[in-house]
């Protein structure tokens, strides 16, 4: 669903049926080959996707992010917090959350020799 503010931000006022295609000046630029992908040829107009990663997967990067912040505040200490506050963080909810994502979203079939 997209909803259109007409005669918004210096734009004109005009009247489209609906269903009518609506242009938007914006640019987006992309950078082929990033991360170890394979640099494909595009061409101007030509569809370009956005990958959003699944919930779990996403909940574990926010949470191992938080885990690495918070881990450098206390200077890798066992606790969390100072004072009342203080106590200890065992870590078992990202160890479980890990087990899950890797349960649902991980490559099992991988396997490397050495």
């Amino acid at each position: 669903v997209l909803t259109v503010k007409r005669a918004w931000d210096g734009s004109v006022l005009a009247a489209h049926a609906a269903n009518a295609d609506i242009y938007t000046p914006r640019t987006l630029t992309v950078t082929r080959g990033a991360l170890g992908t394979t640099a494909a040829a595009m061409s101007a107009g030509d569809d370009v996707y956005r990958w959003d990663p699944p919930g779990p997967v996403r909940e574990l990067t926010v949470a191992e992010a938080l885990t690495s912040l918070l881990q450098g505040q206390s200077g890798y200490a066992r606790v969390v917090g100072s004072g009342e506050a203080q106590r200890e963080a065992s870590g078992r909810g990202l160890r479980d959350l890990r087990e899950s994502v890797y349960t649902s979203h991980g490559r099992k079939a991988r396997t490397r020799a050495v």
